[in-house]
């Protein structure tokens, strides 16, 4: 595994020479500027991170490595998606997107609750309906959902942060603007 960092202070936007003559399968470019290439994207997600516990657990090939990790990036999109959640309705209701004093009850549970607790659907023509339709999106994790359970997906205006592939994970950062993300690597192919 390799990787490089550029700070932004750097002129030269030529990348870096890799240690085995190879190119570079990742870059990411930060909000200030600063570049890093890699070839990993475990590396990718030990940057973004930053929790020596991620890091500790690269090397190691166990079942059990590989669930902690998965547990570690699920915990850093659910802490993303309650900021970004809150924001959305903040912003949503000063430009009147939404009117919080007359939402239903299901609705502002739903806008409200912490991200680890998964979208329970909405009472909608006397019916559960996983359908979101309202003007704020609703902001989810995908592991709380089909097909990693038996809990519906929802629909509708939804962001959908994925935490299940560090692949996914790194897509979601880049879906959210925390960093930009560009790959000479296969992406995965939507189901």
């Amino acid at each position: 595994m390799a990787t490089a960092n550029v700070p932004a202070s750097e002129v030269d936007v030529t990348p870096p020479g890799h240690p085995d003559g190879a190119e570079w399968l990742y870059l990411v470019m930060w909000p200030n500027g600063d570049l890093v290439y890699s070839d990993n994207l475990s590396e990718v997600c030990v940057e973004a991170i930053q929790d020596d516990r991620y890091k500790d657990l690269l090397g190691d090939d166990s079942d059990e490595a590989h669930d902690e990790c998965l547990v570690i990036r699920y915990e850093e999109l659910v802490n993303l998606a309650s900021k970004v959640q809150a924001w959305m309705v903040e912003e949503g209701a000063d430009r009147g997107a939404i009117d919080l004093a007359n939402a239903g009850e299901d609705v502002l549970t739903a806008l409200f609750q912490d991200r680890q607790v998964p979208f329970a659907g909405v009472w909608r023509d006397g019916a559960r309906s996983f359908e979101w339709t309202e003007d704020v999106p609703l902001v989810a994790v995908a592991t709380d959902y089909a097909p990693f359970t038996a809990r519906p997906v929802p629909t509708g205006r939804v962001v959908m942060l994925d935490p299940s592939s560090e692949m996914g994970f790194c897509l979601s950062l880049a879906a959210l603007g925390l960093f930009e993300f560009y790959t000479k690597a296969e992406l995965p192919v939507p189901a």
